[in-house]
C-alpha cells in the first residue's frame, strides 16, 4: 500500500523549524544552463500510460524547453497537438546520471494558477524493474494550483497507511529547494532551512527503496486527477524557470565514484572477512550460489568485468562463463547471488563504485542493493547476498587483477560495425554471437588497453560449418594491421572452438578491429593475454615444444611428411584407441599449464585426451575441429592442472580422423 510522508506546514513569512549545521559539501555534478541543456538530460515525450497515471491533459515535447539568460525555461502552452489541448516538457537524468546519498538542489521560480502541477523530484533507478511506488520517490518540491504551499514527499510501498503534510514558500520568487540524505535519514530544505526529516536507517518502516540510486526529474504538468481538471487557460503561456541543478557529496567522506575502467579478470577479496568471492564447488551449472572461500587461484574465483556502457557491468565467472545474477529477480534484502547464463536482465547487471583505499562496492542494477557477505560472516562458505548499503565493510571488495593480464571481449560488445548480425549462441555462457557472413564486414571495440609493449596471445571463439574463413585483426581503423588467421570448419555454426595467434603491440589504448577477410563463420568472444617475456622463445624454462613424432612408444599411429611450418613429420591418428607416449616430461612446479596442439583434419568430430603415466592421471579431453584438409594446420589448446614432477605424457585418440604435428606446454 502507498505511503505518503511529507513536511510540516510552511507558510509565507513563518520561520522554518530549525537551521541545520552547514555540512562540507563537494560539488560532483551540475547543470548551470549557461551553454544550453546538458546532454545528461533525457526528454520524455507524449502523454504516458493513462496520462502519466494521473489522467493529465498535457503532451510533453522537447520543443517546450529553451535556455535564456543562463536559465532553463519550461513553457506550458494551450495548443492542440497530437489530440491534446496543452503541451509542456519533462526532463530526467535516468540513464546518464543516477546518484545515491548526498545533497541535490535546484534554484527555481515556479508559476501559480489553476490546473498547474510543478515538480522537482527523484525516482529510484530500479523503476524499470520495480513498479512505482516500490521503486521509491523523493519529491523536493511539488506545487499545485494557487496554493501558498509546496510539498516535500517520499513515496514507497508498505502495509500501513500514512498521512501527508504540506509546506509552502512564495510562488513566483526564486527559492532553493534541496534534499540531503544518507543511509540513515532524508532531510528537506527551502533556502537552506530544514523543515522535515524521515528516518530510513536499515530500511526503517519499509524504506529500503531509499537505499538505491535515484535520478532527477523536472516537469510541469497540466490538469489531471491531481491538481484537477479546472484549468485557467488565461494563464498560458506559463513558464517554470530553473537557474541550476546541483549535486553534492560529503567532502568529509570519500565519495563513491562510479567506475568504467575495469577490464579483464579479477579476484574479489572481501574487506571484512579477507576471503574471496567464489562459485560454490567450481560449478558450471545455472543456479550455483556464490560464497566466500580462502584463496585458491582457480578460475571459479576469477571474474571478468565487462563494461556495457552507462557505468554498468556484467560480471562473468571465468570457470563457468556465467553471469552474477540476483536470484529470481528478487528485490528484498537477503536475496542470494547466484550464477546464471547471461540474458541481459537488470538483475545480471551491476554498478561498481570506488570507495577509496583500493576497495569497491558492487550494486545490483535491478535493486540498487549492495553485494555483500551475509551476517558479517568470516567463515569459509559464508553466503553472498544483496542488502541495503549501510556502509558495512562486508559489502566492500578489493579487486585484484589476475596476473595473466587477460582481457575477454564479448564479440557483440562492439561500438561500431558494418554488415554483421547478432544471433543467440549455444556456446557456454549463452548470450549473443556475431554472424560474419559478408566479406568486408567488420566490428570495432573501443578503448582496448595494452598495458605494456610486447607479445600478446589473441584467442577467438569461433564456429563454422565449412573451411575457408579468414579474419584479420587491426588497431585504430586499420592503421596498424596485426595479423590474419584462418577460421577452420568446426562442423556447424554453433559448434564452437578456440583459435589463436600471437601479435606484437606497442603499449597504449586503441580501438580494436576485426575484419572479415573471407566470410562464413560466427564469433562469440575475443580473449587477449599478455605473453610473459620468458615465454617468447621456445623452448624456455616455462615452455616446451614436443614434436609429435618423438614418442618413445605408440600404438596404431603412422608418420607422414608434413607441409606445416618447419617441415619434418606429423603423426596420423586415424584409428580409435591409438596412442603416443612421451618420456620424462618435467612439470617444474604445481599449478596450471596451457597445452597447445598443432592439428589438421579434413572433417569435424575428432577428439583427443591427455594423460600422465599410462593413463593413471587423466588431465582432460579436447575436440579436434575440421581445418579443411589433412595439411591445413591450426592450433587448439586447453588448460590443465598438474602437480610438480616428471611424468610420461600420453595422447590418446578418443575419436579418430586427424593429424598432429607438435605439442606445446607452457606454465600459466
Amino acid at each position: 500500500m502507498l505511503v505518503l510522508l511529507c513536511c510540516v506546514v510552511l507558510h509565507v513569512g513563518v520561520a522554518r523549524i530549525c537551521c541545520s549545521q552547514e555540512p562540507k559539501w563537494k560539488l560532483v555534478w551540475s547543470d548551470e544552463f549557461t551553454n544550453g541543456i546538458s546532454s545528461d538530460w533525457e526528454f520524455e515525450t507524449g502523454n504516458g500510460p493513462n496520462g502519466w497515471g494521473n489522467n493529465e491533459l498535457q503532451y510533453y515535447r522537447r520543443e517546450n524547453t529553451r535556455v535564456e539568460g543562463g536559465k532553463l525555461i519550461i513553457t506550458a502552452k494551450e495548443e492542440d497537438y497530437e489530440g491534446f489541448r496543452y503541451t509542456s516538457a519533462k526532463l530526467k537524468t535516468q540513464f546518464n546520471k543516477p546518484w545515491k546519498d548526498g545533497k541535490i538542489e535546484a534554484r527555481m521560480s515556479i508559476p501559480s494558477f489553476r490546473g498547474v502541477w510543478v515538480a522537482f523530484w527523484m525516482l529510484g533507478d530500479i523503476t524499470d524493474t520495480d513498479s512505482w511506488p516500490s521503486s521509491g520517490e523523493i519529491d523536493f518540491e511539488e506545487h499545485i494550483n494557487t496554493n501558498n504551499e509546496v510539498r516535500g514527499t517520499i513515496h514507497w510501498s508498505t502495509s500501513d497507511d500514512a498521512d501527508t503534510l504540506h509546506g509552502r514558500g512564495t510562488n513566483t520568487d526564486y527559492h532553493i529547494y534541496s534534499v540531503e540524505w544518507n543511509s540513515s535519514v532524508i532531510r528537506w530544505f527551502v533556502d537552506g532551512n530544514q523543515y522535515f526529516d524521515v528516518n530510513i536507517q536499515r530500511g526503517a518502516t519499509g524504506t529500503n527503496a531509499f537505499h538505491n540510486n535515484v535520478f532527477v526529474i523536472l516537469n510541469m504538468a497540466i490538469g489531471g486527477n491531481w491538481p484537477g481538471f479546472n484549468v485557467a487557460d488565461e494563464a498560458f503561456p506559463a513558464n517554470m524557470y530553473v537557474d541550476y541543478v546541483r549535486v553534492y557529496q560529503d567532502a568529509n567522506t570519500p565519495s563513491p565514484v562510479d567506475v568504467t575502467h575495469l577490464s579483464g579478470y579479477y579476484f574479489l577479496q572481501n574487506r571484512h572477512s579477507e576471503l574471496y568471492l567464489d562459485v560454490s564447488g567450481s560449478s558450471n551449472e545455472d543456479g550455483a550460489f556464490l560464497q566466500q572461500w580462502p584463496y585458491s587461484g582457480n578460475a571459479n574465483q576469477q571474474f571478468d568485468f565487462v563494461h556495457l556502457g552507462n557505468k554498468v557491468y556484467k560480471i562473468i565467472n571465468k570457470n563457468s562463463g556465467k553471469s552474477l545474477d540476483v536470484y529470481e529477480l528478487g528485490t528484498d534484502n537477503g536475496v542470494r547471488i547466484q550464477q546464471w547464463s547471461y540474458g541481459g536482465g537488470y538483475n545480471q547487471q551491476f554498478i561498481v563504485q570506488d570507495v577509496g583505499d583500493g576497495y569497491y562496492k558492487i550494486f545490483a542494477r535491478s535493486t540498487g542493493k549492495l553485494v555483500e557477505v551475509a551476517d558479517l560472516n568470516k567463515d569459509p562458505g559464508g553466503k553472498i547476498q544483496q542488502w541495503s548499503d549501510d556502509g558495512q565493510l562486508s559489502g566492500q571488495w578489493k579487486l585484484i587483477r589476475n596476473k595473466a593480464n587477460s582481457k575477454l571481449i564479448q564479440a557483440e560488445s562492439y561500438f561500431a560495425s558494418s554488415k554483421v548480425q547478432l544471433e543467440d549462441t549455444s556456446d557456454v555462457g549463452g548470450g549473443k554471437n556475431v554472424k560474419c557472413d559478408n566479406e568486408g564486414a567488420w566490428m570495432a571495440y573501443k578503448d582496448i588497453n595494452f598495458p605494456s609493449s610486447g607479445t600478446y596471445q589473441v584467442e577467438y571463439r569461433v564456429a563454422s560449418e565449412r573451411a575457408g574463413g579468414m579474419l584479420s585483426l587491426d588497431l585504430n581503423a586499420g592503421s596498424i594491421v596485426l595479423g590474419m588467421l584462418n577460421v577452420p570448419s568446426t562442423g556447424g555454426l554453433q559448434k564452437w572452438t578456440t583459435i589463436s595467434h600471437t601479435v606484437n603491440v606497442s603499449s597504449g589504448t586503441y580501438n580494436l578491429g576485426i575484419s572479415v577477410q573471407r566470410p562464413g563463420w560466427n564469433i562469440n568472444w575475443i580473449n587477449i593475454t599478455k605473453v610473459s617475456s620468458q615465454l617468447k622463445s621456445i623452448p624456455s624454462t616455462n615452455s616446451r615444444v614436443i614434436q609429435a613424432e618423438s614418442y618413445f612408444d605408440s600404438s596404431k599411429v603412422q608418420l607422414e611428411d608434413t607441409s606445416d611450418v618447419g617441415g619434418g613429420k606429423n603423426v596420423k591418428c586415424d584409428t580409435k584407441g591409438a596412442w603416443m607416449a612421451y618420456k620424462d616430461i618435467n612439470f617444474p612446479s604445481s599449478g596450471s599449464y596451457q597445452i597447445e596442439y598443432r592439428v589438421a583434419s579434413e572433417r569435424a568430430g575428432g577428439k583427443l585426451s591427455l594423460d600422465l603415466n599410462a593413463g593413471s592421471i587423466v588431465l582432460g579431453m579436447l575436440d579436434v575441429p575440421s581445418t579443411g584438409g589433412w595439411q591445413k594446420w591450426t592450433t587448439i589448446s586447453h588448460t590443465v592442472k598438474v602437480d610438480s614432477g616428471t611424468y610420461n605424457l600420453g595422447i590418446y585418440v578418443q575419436q579418430p580422423g586427424w593429424n598432429i604435428n607438435w605439442i606445446k606446454i607452457t606454465k600459466v
